[in-house]
């Protein structure tokens, strides 16, 4: 899922919880840069400006739903 984070406090909020809530590994794409999206340092060295691909790596479908539905409220159309 495309999602923007517009503002430090967005950047932060995404991150704490990722790491709060999921064990699973979450991955931030941009181009070919990938970081794990539970990192502020790796969520910094992207483009905050552009969107960025986010990926949660689970075979639990309960908590892939949850996390795209934790995260819908940051996505954006494809560019």
């Amino acid at each position: 899922m495309k999602i923007k984070l517009n503002k430090i406090t967005d950047i932060n909020y995404f991150s704490s919880s990722c790491s709060k809530y999921y064990s699973e590994e979450i991955m931030a794409t941009q181009g070919r840069q990938v970081v794990d999206a539970k990192s502020l340092l790796g969520l910094y060295s992207l483009d905050l400006l552009r969107p960025i691909d986010v990926v949660i790596e689970t075979d639990d479908k309960d908590v892939e739903n949850n996390f795209y539905d934790f995260i819908s409220k940051w996505e954006v159309d494809e560019v």
